[in-house]
């Protein structure tokens, strides 16, 4: 008689397994998350790359393409970029600026009305709106300034995009050597239809929101418009609590400078929202990542728990991506059950 069985030692070594991996990339998160986000651009890349290899001759090569397209990219989004970062940051630094002289003397956000059981706690609220919109403005966009994201990325990105063939073979060759290349090839190809699929609908939904959002505030004359414009599309990335918290800051922004019309925008919000999440969310992603709405907001309150603003923008893929290797180990059981038997 052993101390332990197959089957348990199987079930023991694969969670340790899990706990050793859980632990590395928790403590190489700022690492991975640069390697993550450099992948997330290499896959918004990949489809230009495909349909320049289509249009052109035979004779051109994927790296030729990918030099092309990349040296395109860097320069269509780089000068787009450039001119909105020149807008936003002249806004932020506006806003930073003025945010602790409102403090001082709150003015047009005292008349703001609050529902009768609050009211005895307005000088609260208001303290924790304008503390939250200054750490907001100031993190964020002092984050996209970064070296990490303005240069390391675009490199891993590169990379992913030279060399990812390359990688993805060099796996299943080393998976071949245990008998399970078919099985992990498989595995690739699903993690890369969820990956393709996710990273193509988010960056489509941040770009309508931009897009709306920003046409919208310039319409109705709101202050700070490219500014709450592109806060908006950067929280759009952060599914549930990401819009919810957008909207709550471009309130208390407006609200302490005084626009009048703040009403106007939570309308504005509630019907985007009912188009945004009943309609163009469910189409692009109904064939992407397929999670309970539940266990959606519990991921992003998770993630948010254990690596803050980078773990909410990577809950969501990376809940997705733990159901489908379940799914595989499960079927793998499945057959390996089937066949001892």
């Amino acid at each position: 008689m052993t101390f332990f069985d197959r089957q348990t030692w199987r079930v023991l070594s694969t969670a340790l397994l899990f706990a050793a991996a859980v632990w590395l990339l928790y403590s190489l998160r700022e690492l991975f998350f640069l390697l993550l986000l450099g992948l997330f651009l290499a896959y918004t890349i990949e489809p230009l790359i495909a349909y320049l290899q289509r249009l052109a001759p035979k004779s051109i090569s994927r790296n030729s393409a990918i030099v092309v397209i990349y040296i395109l990219v860097l320069l269509v989004a780089g000068s787009a970029l450039a001119w909105l970062g020149r807008a936003v940051s002249a806004q932020a630094g506006v806003l930073i600026a003025k945010l602790p002289e409102i403090a001082k003397d709150p003015g047009a956000a005292m008349h703001l009305p609050l529902p009768s059981q609050l009211e005895p706690f307005r000088d609260d609220i208001l303290k924790f709106g304008l503390d939250f919109a200054q750490q907001a403005v100031a993190g964020i966009f002092g984050s996209l300034g970064s070296a990490g994201l303005a240069l390391v990325v675009p490199i891993f990105a590169l990379y992913f995009l030279k060399d990812g063939a390359a990688i993805a073979d060099a796996v299943i060759s080393f998976a071949d050597g245990f008998g399970t290349a078919v099985a992990v090839r498989k595995l690739m190809d699903d993690l890369h239809e969820l990956l393709s699929k996710y990273i193509r609908a988010v960056l489509l939904l941040s770009l309508s929101v931009f897009l709306v959002y920003a046409t919208f505030y310039q319409v109705m004359g709101v202050p700070y418009a490219l500014l709450l414009a592109t806060m908006a599309a950067l929280f759009e990335i952060i599914p549930v609590l990401g819009w919810i918290t957008a909207a709550f800051l471009s309130v208390v922004i407006v609200g302490f400078s005084g626009y009048p019309n703040w009403g106007w925008m939570l309308a504005f919000y509630l019907g985007f929202r009912l188009v945004q999440d009943y309609v163009i969310a469910p189409f692009l992603l109904s064939k992407g990542v397929e999670l309970h709405p539940l266990a959606v907001l519990a991921g992003v309150i998770g993630g948010e728990v254990v690596g803050g603003v980078p773990g909410m923008f990577l809950s969501i893929p990376a809940m997705a991506t733990a159901r489908i290797l379940y799914r595989h180990w499960e079927g793998r059981e499945v057959g390996s059950d089937a066949a001892d038997s």
